[in-house]
């Protein structure tokens, strides 16, 4: 009996003895989760400020990696990841306002240099018969009743070789710019002139302005709508945001 409470007795004691040391121990080991925790939060929002900087330097792959950082080594720090989508979005904006910039200057220069080459030729349209007229050069303006062979370019940009046999009977080939080496150096440049292949060559440039305008245009038109979608989207995005604040 007196050895059972003598054992009880220094088990009780061997528990307040530790007991300073285990709540010691569980103190330490909180504060280190605590402690790391501050110590992501702190690396997570410096990637975000790093991020912001690399898209104000218009670094925008740079700021793309350092967001992809964020969501991939800092999965729970979703304060700063809430931050990043709008950063993020924000990139995509400043990267296609800049595009789109470029699509403007670029659109203005093809314009200019269009308008310089169609000087060249002579605008031909019969609005009574045509809905649509042709640059042709002035050599071959006017009538083909001498002629058996003209390139011209449709005011579309198309360019057309025509050619007009014995019986006056026009026969059209439209040559797409793409396959104008394989189409015109195998089939046509064989059986033209020297005079005859300058003319042609003429039309290229031309129809290969008109084609370059094309793509400006429509390089301008998907980064205008790109720059509004990300601006409805980053709108909505702190609309939804802040909602969500004040039903905290």
């Amino acid at each position: 009996m007196t050895l059972l409470v003598h054992h009880r007795l220094m088990k009780k004691l061997s528990y307040r003895k530790f007991f300073p040391f285990v709540i010691l121990l569980l103190v330490v080991l909180c504060g280190c989760d605590e402690s790391s925790h501050k110590d992501a939060t702190s690396s997570a929002s410096y990637l975000l400020w790093e991020a912001r900087n690399a898209m104000f330097s218009a670094d925008y792959n740079r700021a793309r990696d350092l967001i992809d950082s964020i969501r991939t080594v800092y999965p729970k720090e979703f304060n700063v990841r809430k931050a990043a989508i709008l950063v993020a979005d924000s990139i995509e904006l400043a990267e296609a306002k800049d595009s789109l910039y470029v699509a403007d200057s670029l659109e203005t220069f093809r314009t200019f240099q269009l308008e310089d080459t169609k000087k060249l030729f002579v605008f031909e349209k019969q609005e009574r018969f045509q809905t649509v007229g042709y640059y042709v050069l002035p050599k071959h303006a006017g009538s083909k009743a001498n002629l058996s062979f003209f390139p011209e370019v449709e005011e579309t940009g198309k360019l057309l070789l025509v050619n007009i046999d014995a019986n006056r009977r026009y026969t059209f080939t439209e040559v797409y710019l793409q396959e104008y080496d394989s189409v015109l150096r195998e089939n046509l440049l064989k059986k033209i002139s020297e005079e005859q292949r300058v003319g042609v060559n003429q039309c290229v440039r031309l129809a290969t302005d008109f084609f370059m305008l094309k793509q400006a245009k429509e390089l301008k038109e998907r980064m205008n709508l790109k720059v509004r979608f990300f601006e409805k989207k980053i709108s909505e995005d702190r609309k939804q945001q802040m909602a969500i604040e004040n039903m905290q």
